[in-house]
């Protein structure tokens, strides 16, 4: 059984793992310097009252972030919806903007 041809290129070099045996790469900052914001710690209170502690770039160190919406409140976690009251109606206002329409009389 004859063999399949290679490639024009070849068969790829093998890889190794970026770093290993080059300790330029290893010594290297895990960030560029002066090209990031500022990463610090922040409280985060959530709707029901309840904080936590985690890292941001959000306002200064100790700042603190007041959710609205989270994820014991929102509907799309909890499964439950709220009834938006809607004053007059979507079909009202539809009704009303477009009352003139159509109401002409030929003559």
């Amino acid at each position: 059984m004859p063999r399949p041809p290679l490639s024009p290129i070849g068969p790829a070099p093998p890889r190794r793992p970026v770093g290993i045996g080059r300790p330029e790469l290893r010594e290297q900052p895990p960030m560029k310097p002066n090209t990031h914001p500022e990463y610090h710690e922040i409280t985060v209170v959530m709707t029901d009252g309840t904080s936590f502690t985690t890292r941001s770039c959000y306002g200064k160190p100790g700042d603190t972030l007041r959710l609205d919406v989270d994820p014991k409140s929102h509907p799309a976690w909890t499964g439950q919806q709220r009834v938006v009251l809607d004053t007059g109606g979507q079909i009202a206002k539809f009704n009303k903007r477009f009352a003139g329409i159509g109401s002409r009389k030929k003559g």
